[in-house]
Parts: structure tokens; C-alpha cells; sequence
């Protein structure tokens, strides 16, 4: 397979990127399982994509908890175990109350705006990783709106340290989120923090629920 037909005409996308995505795809979908061993040469033949944009892809994929490398065994595929889920799950339900109370207290009309935005681009998202990328920038957007700095990296460290985006690899879990998100949008427009905190809530569990499945 000649690597450049794989570019697809996406001008600044690195082979390594492509690679990423698309084994990012793979082990969301559990098409790649916990436990499984990803072989270098194996997986740049079978995506026609050098082995020097596979170990970089491998890289990143470690970087951002996908896989684990292990001295003198190699790469393989790992998930948050149950019990460190919980934990982050714990912090994000801990921390929503105080994220949409500082949101609400800085709403203005643009804040608004954004979030409707991003749910209407959610809505025609063809790829896993363009509903992901915009999942992520609604709750950037509100964690913004907070105006605290500190709390903006903790929410994002919580993030990047667990699968909660396992629940938006597949349809049902991405209409949930569609959903979940126009709730929340509802609450922030009336101003209710209460509201708001509860729709959070019942995003977060319910997204809990997909992962385990």
C-alpha cells in the first residue's frame, strides 16, 4: 500500500497523526482490547504507514493513556481500571458544583453563543474525533467562563487522566452527550446553578454507566 494514498488530502495531518486517530478509533470501539500487544512492524504494515510514524503515534497514544509501553515487552493496550475511574468520577462530580457556579457568575450573552455553537456542530460531526474534539471544547469553554486559572488546569488534568471519552466513541454515547450538553445549556441560560450542577451530574453518571458497559 503506497503510505501517501493514506493522507486523504488532510494538509497538515502527519502520518503519525493519522495513525494516532486511527488507533485511537480502534481501541475505543474495543476493536483493539485491553491487554492486546501492538506490534510496530505489524501495525505499520497493516496501515501502510512507516514504522517511524507508528512509534510516534505509539508515543502520544502512551502520553494520552491509551497504551502502555512496557520495557522489553513493548506496546499494548490498557484502560482505566474501575476503581481509578471512580475516583476521577468522585473529583468531576465534586469539583461541577463550583465550575457552573463560577460560569453563571460570568455569564454574559457571547458565553451563551459558544456553548449553542458547539452543540450545533456536534450535531452534523462525521468523525469520532471531530465530536470529541468538540465535546471537549464545550467543557473548555465553561471551565473558561470560570475565570479561575487554577481550576481550568485541574479540570483538564482530571480529563486527560481518564477514558470519559470512551462514552463519546460510539452513537449511543454521543447523542447522550448532545443531550447532556443542551441541558446544561438550558440551565446556564436561565442562570440557574443549581440546574446546571444537576445536569452535569446526570451527564457525568450516565456517561459512567457507557464506559462500563
Amino acid at each position: 500500500m503506497d503510505e501517501n494514498n493514506n493522507i486523504h488530502n488532510l494538509d497538515k495531518e502527519t502520518l503519525s497523526d493519522k495513525a494516532y486517530k486511527i488507533l485511537v478509533e480502534l481501541i475505543v470501539s474495543q476493536k483493539l482490547e485491553s491487554g492486546v500487544r501492538l506490534k510496530e512492524q505489524h501495525v505499520a504494515k497493516e496501515l501502510g504507514i512507516s514504522a517511524t510514524s507508528i512509534r510516534e503515534a505509539f508515543k502520544k497514544l502512551a502520553a494520552d493513556g491509551f497504551v502502555e509501553i512496557k520495557p522489553y515487552y513493548g506496546v499494548v493496550v490498557r484502560r482505566t481500571d474501575e476503581k481509578e475511574s471512580d475516583n476521577i468520577y468522585q473529583c468531576l462530580v465534586a469539583l461541577s458544583e463550583m465550575e457552573m457556579k463560577l460560569a453563571i457568575d460570568n455569564f454574559d450573552d457571547n458565553f451563551v453563543i459558544q456553548l449553542a455553537g458547539i452543540i450545533a456542530k456536534e450535531k452534523k460531526a462525521k468523525s469520532f474525533f471531530e465530536f470529541h474534539s468538540l465535546n471537549l471544547d464545550f467543557h473548555h469553554t465553561i471551565w473558561v467562563q470560570t475565570g479561575n486559572e487554577v481550576f481550568v488546569k485541574i479540570m483538564k488534568m482530571l480529563v486527560a487522566s481518564t477514558h470519559m471519552r470512551y462514552a463519546d466513541g460510539c452513537e449511543q454515547g454521543q447523542k447522550h452527550i448532545i443531550q447532556g450538553h443542551q441541558n446544561i445549556l438550558e440551565a446556564i441560560k436561565i442562570k440557574s446553578p443549581k440546574m446546571a450542577h444537576k445536569a452535569m451530574l446526570e451527564l457525568l453518571e450516565k456517561s459512567m454507566q457507557i464506559i462500563k458497559k
